[in-house]
């Protein structure tokens, strides 16, 4: 006769399989939060109840995107998560804006503003000190280069223009777009921001490249210098 401790882990492992079948047939879209969530944990925690440990973790960090833009030290501090299990669910984030990177590099970028925005609040949802990017474009605005100029603290980030110029000449690109991000949220350019902007933009002129916008990522929004008419 089967012992109490056999009998759970038979239905784990039923629960387990039914969700996994559920995926195969249905896809992700009719799946709640945890189970999505349920199915990341099974891929390395084969013998253990997924079930309670999801709804520990969005019960944590507040929400299935806080989970998955969780840093490794912070998913390994809940009870159960180790360092295989945290890495396999930052795995499945990136994994999905290098998909969307992917996307970017074959088409118009300026032409796919839509396509550029969702890729960057993907990639800086979560993310706590203040980052400046540049997306290096040549005369047909396809992506030739996606590279981070400098990190900051999560107020304060400085940019050195000389970087810009040297990879401009490198790869021989005609225009430029400019990112950074908001650890705070808030998307609306600061009067720093504005002069910063200003100074790039002149600083440009003089390399004949065109500086096609600059873009402020908050937590689910992205501000655009060019739709609001500051470029």
């Amino acid at each position: 006769m089967e012992n109490l401790q056999e009998v759970i882990k038979k239905q784990q492992q039923g629960h387990k399989n039914r969700l996994q079948t559920r995926y195969i047939n249905e896809t992700l879209e009719s799946f709640e939060p945890h189970e999505v969530l349920e199915l990341v944990l099974s891929l390395t925690l084969i013998r253990k109840d997924t079930k309670l440990l999801a709804k520990t973790l969005l019960d944590n960090f507040g929400g299935l995107n806080s989970v998955m833009n969780a840093s490794v030290a912070e998913l390994t501090s809940i009870d159960g998560i180790g360092p295989r299990t945290a890495t396999t669910i930052k795995l499945f984030k990136d994994v999905s804006v290098c998909l969307l990177r992917e996307k970017m590099n074959k088409v118009n970028v300026f032409r796919s503003v839509e396509a550029v925005q969702n890729y960057l609040v993907l990639k800086y949802r979560g993310v706590k000190n203040e980052e400046f990017r540049v997306l290096y474009l040549n005369s047909k605005n396809i992506l030739l280069k996606d590279a981070v100029i400098s990190k900051g603290i999560s107020t304060k980030t400085l940019i050195d223009f000389r970087l810009i110029a040297q990879e401009i000449i490198n790869i021989s690109a005609t225009g430029v777009i400019v990112v950074h991000n908001h650890p705070s949220g808030d998307s609306k350019p600061s009067e720093q921001d504005i002069v910063t902007t200003n100074s790039l933009k002149s600083f440009l002129k003089y390399l004949n490249v065109r500086l096609l916008d600059h873009f402020i990522v908050g937590f689910d929004d992205v501000f655009s210098f060019a739709e609001d008419g500051l470029i």
